[in-house]
């Protein structure tokens, strides 16, 4: 009889054993789902600091190829008046279209990164915007600077004339000799001509690397005036 009750005594306190096994079971099986939990939530950390790590890197790269392109081939507002408007007859406006037409032609022949000759706007930029500045400054200097070779072939002509007719005026002593009227009758020296279009060397190598057929034709009508 006695060993009957401990018996049940026993199997009593295995009852409420197993009862306590299952609850800690229970509690572990949670800690389990919060630490699950907490790893994936971990996991989500990680990849979103990855995420935005990689993000700020990105932002960091396409700044310097910003910069890189803002500052390779943005032309000043000056620089593209003078181009447009400048004037190619006073020595500060033949300054000002030099230092337009080399700004110009550092944006024309800027060495691209990989990738840049995609971009839409690179390519707007630069094949579109900067070709026209281009064509059409390198038009108008080379209309300008064949007025001048006009206007200076004219004048020498005029010179010639003037002295001619002197020499033809009734009662000017016709003694001279054939030699002397014809040192009278020589055109003027070049040497003001070519003080004259001294001005324009920088623009005149700018057009010769940038319009070759627009200097030659150029060369060939200076050339033309002072034969």
């Amino acid at each position: 009889m006695a060993s009957e009750k401990q018996v049940n005594i026993l199997m009593k306190l295995l009852d409420e054993a197993l009862k306590e096994v299952d609850q800690i079971e229970l509690k572990l099986s949670s800690y389990e789902e919060m630490l699950q939990s907490v790893k994936e939530q971990m996991d989500q950390i990680s990849e979103s600091n990855h995420l935005i790590h990689l993000s700020n890197t990105n932002n960091v790269k396409l700044l310097s190829e910003i910069e890189f392109l803002v500052s390779h081939m943005d032309l000043a507002k000056g620089h593209i008046k003078a181009l447009q408007e400048g004037d190619l007859s006073s020595s500060r406006g033949i300054e000002a279209c030099t230092n337009a037409a080399d700004a110009l032609l550092q944006c024309v022949n800027v060495a691209l990164r990989p990738g840049h000759d995609v971009l839409l706007a690179v390519q707007q930029q630069q094949q579109q915007r900067f070709s026209d500045l281009r064509e059409n400054f390198a038009r108008r200097l080379a209309s300008h600077l064949n007025n001048v070779f006009v206007r200076q072939f004219t004048q020498a002509l005029l010179q010639l004339y003037n002295r001619s007719y002197f020499l033809s005026v009734p009662g000017h002593d016709q003694s001279s000799t054939l030699a002397q009227r014809s040192i009278e009758l020589t055109l003027p020296n070049h040497h003001a001509f070519h003080r004259d279009l001294l001005r324009y060397a920088k623009l005149m190598e700018w057009l010769e690397s940038t319009d070759y057929r627009k200097y030659e034709g150029l060369t060939k009508n200076c050339m033309d005036c002072l034969s």
